[in-house]
């Protein structure tokens, strides 16, 4: 199976089988698609461009074209287009035919808002040096300055600026389970490992449904020992090599409890910050109705 593959039903108690799973790019498998029970016909690709323009062998095993929804932070909307395999070396294939196949991607993780949300967290003096060290190109003095502070901050500093800067995403992200959940279908979350944007996510998901905590934790610990790290290229930003990429790898439940901490103190809770931005209370109301048992 895919790398993280799991129904998120299958250790969370209370929700429904069959509605949410949760993974790392099953792209790489499309095995994973054609389940004999036909249920997964929808994806929430969290991934950012450079990641799934690497690996689109996909499209030629997947039964055809595909639709794929890209969601614009600009315009608040998807766009669509319809994708088949590649035929020659050419380029993509539109293709008028009925598709069961949908991927919405929707880009959690930004690395040019990482690097600012990173700046906004430094000492005034420390982002100074750094701004410094940036305009005269100064690579090894940036990294002095970044990298201690980015290690000792964290999985926290990843999930809280994704929660800061991607708030239009999420809400989006929410809009499209509810979307499935309404039409009965499953809905695949995924990233590159399904570990930090997919756990997150999922773990937002879980908090409107009003899981406890600890049930929350449970589910995101799961995913450690991928062993390995991928935050939408952040990791292979000249200015932050020397990161710790072991303890990135890992998914130990302080990183999420801290989110969810940051959460409460900022915005009044899970439930409270959703609804602050555009997922309001009776959407949440409607999510768990028909995502719990």
């Amino acid at each position: 199976m895919a790398n993280n593959f799991r129904d998120v039903a299958m250790t969370v108690r209370g929700i429904k089988h069959g509605v949410m799973f949760r993974s790392g790019n099953v792209l790489r498998r499309p095995d994973v698609l054609t389940k004999p029970d036909g249920r997964i016909t929808r994806i929430l690709d969290l991934r950012g461009a450079s990641e799934y323009e690497s690996n689109e062998a996909w499209l030629a095993a997947a039964g055809g074209a595909v639709t794929i929804r890209t969601f614009s932070s600009a315009y608040g909307s998807f766009g669509e287009e319809q994708v088949g395999p590649r035929q020659g070396g050419g380029e993509r294939v539109v293709a008028d035919v009925h598709q069961n196949l949908v991927i919405h991607r929707v880009s959690l993780l930004d690395k040019k808002k990482f690097v600012w949300r990173l700046l906004w967290k430094l000492p005034l003096l420390k982002t100074m040096q750094a701004l410094g060290m940036k305009l005269i190109g100064n690579d090894a003095g940036l990294r002095d300055v970044l990298v201690p502070v980015v290690n000792d901050l964290g999985l926290e500093l990843v999930y809280t600026t994704i929660l800061e800067t991607s708030k239009a995403e999420i809400a989006a992200c929410l809009e499209v389970l509810l979307e499935c959940l309404r039409d009965g279908r499953a809905l695949l979350v995924m990233c590159e490992l399904g570990k930090d944007r997919t756990g997150l996510l999922v773990s937002l998901v879980l908090g409107c449904c009003q899981v406890s905590t600890e049930l929350i934790l449970d589910d995101y610990e799961l995913s450690n020992g991928v062993g390995n790290v991928a935050l939408a290229g952040v990791e292979q930003m000249e200015s932050l090599r020397g990161l710790n990429r072991e303890m990135f790898a890992e998914a130990p439940r302080v990183a999420m409890m801290a989110a969810f901490t940051y959460l409460d103190e900022n915005y009044g809770g899970c439930q409270a910050y959703l609804a602050g931005i555009g997922f309001d209370l009776h959407l949440q109301s409607e999510m768990r109705r028909c995502m719990t048992s």
